[in-house]
């Protein structure tokens, strides 16, 4: 077909793709110049004629090919005949890719790309554009690598890298320039020591060191208790710094017990160090703890105050909440603080819990007992407060201070009822004086009556009665 170049050369090679147009129809149809062999080292430019097969390739579409110049149209090859890789489904995609990714993955990312295999392409592929990419190579290797551990064919890069690390350390250049070819680094012989357990009861372990101290000078050290096969010094893994611990393995297991022996709390450079047998659980943490023996109720609460087979199946709550009660007023009227050794207020707390303990499970129980008891004035008086403690299902008691929300309550309820005193509550002198000063009008007129003008007869004003004596606001300790 004959046509002419709808992009000039520049933009086709920047993008990997171009169109061209024919004389014959009309439309673009485009082309690759990875299809047109005879485009290389060939300049063009917009509205130049060419030349061009048009065919379909793998994915269906119509693509211009073995485009010519003029000056090559001879070379070209006959429509049909050589090579046609635009057939292959995989080779096209990944001509494709190469073409729309030209501006980023440069020459050596080309090279790169094909030396590769047809799987791990595809793997490249599939993870799209390398638009913005600066290390087209490296991120080649990247691509494939995930892909690879998705896949559960290769291990997570974090743990490969991180186990690899501790056993062999840091990797040098060599090592890093093999991972960016997509090379595993050489293989090296484990630095870490073989010796884990203890099974034969030949490792000790040692604590308390000081952080200055070296595998050398431990070995040293420990060699006083018999002949020393391996030293280690515990080191932190991102400081590299001494943990002040170590472990030692000994010939026999007699020469580790007579380490334990002689060299456990022994000073050693300043410090006092342990030695214990290696995987041995701490001595602290060896130590038994003893249950504590149960002690009954009654021991620890003193003698009990309802009945200690609780309530009768036929008793109604009604009776049941006057039972309680009852036995509370006889404790504040009976109670005798010299024979039980016991406060009030510590006596009262045991019959809340005595309450709680009978009425287990009855929730509705233990709240008509609490709005009984919260209508007494002893627990006001002696600076406590009943409540429902709703986290435990329970009746509570704790002592009332000024910063609990009950006591600024009862404090205004108390001012109300005192005939709507303002401010803060005054003492018996200031009260006095304050009534005093209210009266000092109705005394003066009593000690001094007003007299009749002089040569006028007429009767007198009467006295007026002397005011009732008015009761003075209670005095509250609190």
């Amino acid at each position: 077909v004959e046509g002419f170049f709808a992009n000039p050369k520049a933009q086709v090679d920047s993008r990997g793709w171009g169109h061209v147009q024919s004389f014959s129809f009309e439309g673009n149809v485009v082309f690759r110049p990875v299809y047109s062999p005879l485009l290389r080292g060939h300049e063009y430019n917009i509205k130049d004629s060419v030349s061009f097969e048009v065919v379909v390739v793998a994915d269906g579409r119509h693509e211009a090919v073995n485009l010519a110049g003029p000056d090559r149209e001879a070379d070209a090859p006959e429509p049909g005949e050589g090579e046609a890789p635009w057939e292959d489904a995989a080779r096209h995609e990944l001509e494709s890719f190469i073409g729309l990714n030209q501006k980023w993955l440069l020459a050596e990312g080309e090279d790169l790309l094909r030396s590769f295999s047809a799987t791990d392409q595809q793997r490249v592929i599939s993870q799209g554009t390398l638009k913005g990419v600066h290390d087209p190579c490296k991120v080649l290797h990247v691509r494939v690598r995930k892909a690879k551990e998705a896949e559960g064919e290769l291990e997570p890069f974090e743990q490969r890298t991180g186990r690899r690390q501790r056993m062999f350390g840091p990797w040098t250049d060599e090592e890093w320039a093999a991972w960016n070819q997509g090379l595993p680094p050489p293989p090296k012989r484990p630095a870490r020591d073989e010796t884990w357990g203890n099974e034969d009861g030949c490792g000790c372990f040692f604590g308390s060191l000081d952080p200055e101290i070296d595998e050398t000078a431990l070995g040293t050290f420990a060699g006083a208790a018999g002949t020393v096969t391996f030293v280690k010094i515990f080191k932190d893994r991102e400081t590299g710094e001494s943990r002040g611990c170590g472990k030692v393995f000994y010939e026999t297991p007699e020469m580790a017990q007579r380490a334990i022996q002689e060299l456990h709390k022994q000073k050693f450079q300043s410090r006092w160090i342990t030695c214990e047998l290696l995987g041995e659980e701490n001595r602290k943490r060896r130590k038994t703890q003893e249950p504590m023996p149960h002690t009954p109720a009654a021991d620890m609460e003193g003698p009990r105050l309802l009945p200690v087979s609780g309530f009768a199946a036929s008793d109604t709550l009604q009776s049941k909440v006057d039972l309680c009660y009852a036995a509370f007023e006889d404790l504040l009227v009976n109670h005798d603080p010299v024979s039980t050794g016991k406060g009030i207020v510590w006596m009262v707390r045991s019959l809340i819990r005595e309450i709680n303990e009978i009425f287990e499970g009855d929730t509705a129980g233990k709240q008509a007992v609490l709005q009984r008891f919260k209508s007494h004035n002893w627990f006001w008086e002696n600076e406590q407060q009943i409540k429902w403690q709703a986290t435990k299902n329970r009746i509570n008691i704790s002592k009332v201070s000024p910063s609990t929300p009950m006591w600024r309550e009862k404090q205004e309820q108390l001012r109300n009822q005192q005939g709507g005193w303002q401010g803060e509550q005054v003492g018996f002198v200031q009260a006095a004086k304050q009534w005093d000063a209210t009266m000092n009008g109705v005394w003066s007129a009593v000690q001094q009556p007003d007299a009749a003008p002089s040569g006028q007869s007429g009767p007198t004003r009467p006295v007026p009665p002397r005011p009732p004596q008015q009761r003075l606001p209670p005095q509250h300790q609190w």
